[in-house]
Parts: structure tokens; C-alpha cells; sequence
């Protein structure tokens, strides 16, 4: 378990593959507060034989730029969010829904 907490710190994402329920897949972020604390994780969960579809790869990329946004809002000013709005996260996920899905 402690290997798998360094693997989280060290890549900033975190994966639960069936691991908390049959059939479902996750991906969570941390969500930091202007403290610079962790206060929150944002997390999607996908039933795991949908994962071809939408690719793990954009998961994770979805998460961080969600989780990054709601830091900034909450004030976190250590690193610029990925994405400055919601419209953003909205936009690119239908550019990438058109592109040939990402197996894992």
C-alpha cells in the first residue's frame, strides 16, 4: 500500500481498477486548497468494459484538468490551472470524442 501512495504522489493521479466495486474503473486527482493542503480528490468512474471507449489516457487528462480548475477556484496559486474555465473541459472533450479511441 505505502508503494502505491508514492506511485499517486509521484504521478498526481490515482487509479482503482475494480478495486472498490466489480465492474467499475476510476481515476481521482487531489483538489488543493490556497493553503497549498490537500482538501478534496475529484474522481470519474467508468464501467471498466467502457474504458476502450473513452480511453484511459483522456481519463486521466479530464480529472487533472477538472481537479486543477476547482484548485484555482478554491484559491491554489502554486501552478496555473490546466484549463481557465469549464468551457474549456467541455470543448476539448468533444474534439477528443471524435478522434479513434485509446485502448489501454
Amino acid at each position: 500500500m505505502k508503494h502505491k501512495l508514492i506511485d499517486v504522489r509521484k504521478r498526481g493521479v490515482a487509479f482503482s481498477r475494480e478495486e472498490g466495486f466489480e465492474g467499475i474503473t476510476a481515476v481521482a486527482c487531489l483538489v488543493h486548497g490556497a493553503d497549498r493542503k490537500t482538501i478534496a480528490a475529484l474522481s470519474i468512474d467508468v464501467p471498466t468494459f467502457r474504458i476502450h471507449r473513452y480511453g484511459m489516457d483522456r481519463l486521466v487528462e479530464l480529472v487533472q484538468m477538472g481537479a486543477s480548475l476547482i484548485s484555482f477556484w478554491l484559491g491554489y496559486q502554486e501552478k496555473p490551472p490546466l484549463v481557465s474555465d469549464i468551457e474549456n473541459i467541455r470543448s476539448w472533450w468533444s474534439k477528443t470524442r471524435q478522434l479513434k479511441p485509446l485502448t489501454i
